[in-house]
């Protein structure tokens, strides 16, 4: 997670940057075809200009995507300040495009002093970066008062800025218990999803590495959250995110690696989650799927000695650091016995 570095502004655009807008409004306002999709791509290919200028559109629609209706007014103003300073007697250092000249009065806030207000606005004021160790479960407490809870094997990124506040989770789960702020927005990303929130507590989990587990999921305790997915393939739109899911309390949605809906559950408040508590619980759960979730929690691998046992369905609540009640537990309840070997802990049959 990189903080947001615009370049020093100038009055007027550089020929890459003009083409640059002039591609960018021509993505917003449709049509897209083939045709203007390759003639785009052998654009940004022909110089590493046109890439530089590309990005800086694309950095700024970005940053300005999710302000709130009272900063893009407070930018809307300085822009006029900026605009009445502007020597407008010079010509530019290329010819502006028509569709360019009709958009120069909004399109500005892309190259022009209005970056100095966006950075001013969203440059950090808190940054940090958490992790935890195999096993351990950590909580932190934020600057504004927001409740972190890592879980074991957990790193995230936290950046404030005056605008907004962000968490980038990288592996692992956490739980939010989020300070409200209507002003400031909270947001938690995964590669496939964003999760938007003023005010809640809520867990995201995203293991990849982990057996039966692809893509996120999101379960929300308190309040309510919108989770932004599924990667939009159309690099037309300035939007990643083609679907908007809502949550309210007990709802738990999970998604695929590429931010597909797989399922929307109403959960029973029983079912939250406990792993804050260092404990899970499975209900007609495959051994397997269980054994893989025990190993998120330890350095000591849990392992099948018998395939023929992955199938075997558990339900049990377990506390996961005491691997010897989670083997009586195992024992009592399946043909099953654990035995200790080569520092593993090995089911076989009975």
């Amino acid at each position: 997670m990189r903080p947001y570095s615009p370049e020093p502004h100038s009055d007027v655009l550089t020929a890459s940057q003009a083409d640059a807008v002039d591609w960018a409004l021509k993505r917003q306002q449709g049509p897209w075809t083939e045709i203007e999709e390759k003639a785009f791509r052998a654009w940004l290919a022909d110089n590493p200009d046109n890439q530089s200028a590309m990005a800086q559109c694309e950095a700024v629609n970005a940053t300005l995507q999710n302000v709130q209706a009272e900063q893009l007014a407070g930018l809307r103003a300085q822009l006029l300040i900026d605009k009445s300073r502007l020597n407008l007697s010079s010509p530019p250092k290329t010819k502006l495009k028509p569709l360019q000249i009709a958009a120069m009065a909004s399109l500005p806030v892309l190259l022009t002093a209005a970056l100095s207000a966006a950075w001013y606005q969203f440059w950090p004021v808190e940054q940090h970066q958490f992790q935890t160790a195999v096993g351990e479960i950590k909580k932190v407490k934020l600057g504004d008062g927001t409740q972190v809870t890592l879980d074991t094997n957990t790193q995230l990124e936290v950046q404030y800025t005056r605008a907004r506040r962000t968490v980038e989770i990288s592996r692992g789960q956490a739980r939010f218990d989020v300070h409200r702020d209507p002003s400031r927005p909270f947001a938690v990303t995964v590669p496939q999803a964003r999760v938007q929130v003023l005010g809640t507590v809520f867990d995201i989990r995203w293991t990849p590495d982990h057996s039966g587990i692809e893509g996120p999921v999101i379960t929300v305790k308190q309040g309510h959250v919108a989770v932004e997915h599924l990667i939009n393939d159309n690099w037309a739109s300035f939007n990643n995110y083609a679907h908007r899911t809502e949550l309210i309390p007990v709802q738990q949605l999970a998604l695929d690696a590429k931010g597909k809906t797989i399922e929307l559950r109403n959960l029973q408040a029983s079912a939250l989650p406990e792993w804050t508590s260092h404990r899970i619980t499975v209900v007609n759960t495959r051994l397997d799927e269980l054994l893989a979730e025990l190993n998120r929690y330890s350095t000591i691998p849990w392992r099948l000695g018998d395939q023929e046992l992955a199938s075997l369905k558990v339900s049990a609540s377990f506390d996961v650091r005491n691997k010897r009640a989670i083997a009586e537990v195992l024992n009592q309840a399946l043909p099953l016995k654990v035995i200790q070997q080569n520092q593993q802990q090995l089911l076989v049959r009975k």
